[in-house]
């Protein structure tokens, strides 16, 4: 008999199988009937309840894997992950990129908005310690300017490092999706205009300095003006 923690295992259209599958679990997972750490029914069972194939269990578990959602425990099946996998395929990325359909004015809005909500959330939240972290990438940036090597990957770190100093794992997420959308852009930046991208990170920092929201606005703004107008305007 099944228990109400089990009403989500009930059989799925005969259609898009695979998908169908991992849309069920998701919904489960979403509504607290499957939670982080605990393993997913056999394969087995999931075929059987959900009136599919094994293949089709067996696509969509290891679909749910490639994001990050399950790992194969071995001998002992699917479980869901407690954490992030930073080595995951990220859908919500490649949603955005393919979102990005020369949409420019949506685009620089987009970044404004999510960008500015995280930065100046993590003024309050950021510790002194990350605050010295982020000095160092800047100084090491200064450094590879000076010896002609590329800033791009230190771009785009210093920029995670400020949603994940939210201590909100929804804008670290959130983060990472858009530094992937925004990156190709950063190495125009980088490239042609690596004293511009210096001097917005020097008003950044210096916001995180003196604990100033209304700063950290202002260098947000200033930040997106110069990429809208030199990165994606060259």
């Amino acid at each position: 008999m099944k228990s109400s923690n089990d009403s989500w295992l009930s059989p799925v259209p005969k259609k898009n199988l695979s998908r169908m599958v991992t849309d069920k679990i998701t919904e489960a997972l979403a509504n607290g009937q499957i939670k982080p750490g605990e393993y997913l029914p056999s394969e087995t069972q999931l075929s059987e309840s959900l009136n599919v194939g094994k293949s089709s269990v067996r696509e969509a578990t290891k679909m749910l894997e490639a994001v990050g959602v399950v790992e194969v425990v071995k001998g002992h099946g699917c479980r869901v992950r407690t954490s992030i996998d930073s080595h995951a395929l990220n859908p919500l990325a490649y949603q955005l990129i393919l979102q990005n359909n020369s949409n420019h004015e949506k685009l620089v809005e987009f970044r404004r908005i999510i960008e500015d909500a995280a930065s100046c959330l993590a003024v309050s939240t950021i510790s002194d310690k990350e605050i010295e972290t982020l000095k160092e990438l800047h100084t090491q940036m200064l450094e590879n300017i000076e010896n002609n090597i590329s800033n791009l990957d230190l771009d785009v770190q210093f920029h995670e490092f400020i949603y994940a100093a939210t201590q909100n794992p929804f804008f670290a997420c959130v983060g990472s999706a858009i530094m992937t959308l925004f990156k190709p852009s950063m190495k125009v930046s980088n490239e042609v205009y690596p004293h511009i991208v210096i001097e917005n990170h020097s008003r950044i920092l210096t916001a995180f300095e003196t604990r100033s929201s209304e700063a950290m606005h202002e260098a947000i703004l200033h930040s997106i003006r110069k990429w809208d107008t030199l990165a994606l305007n060259p």
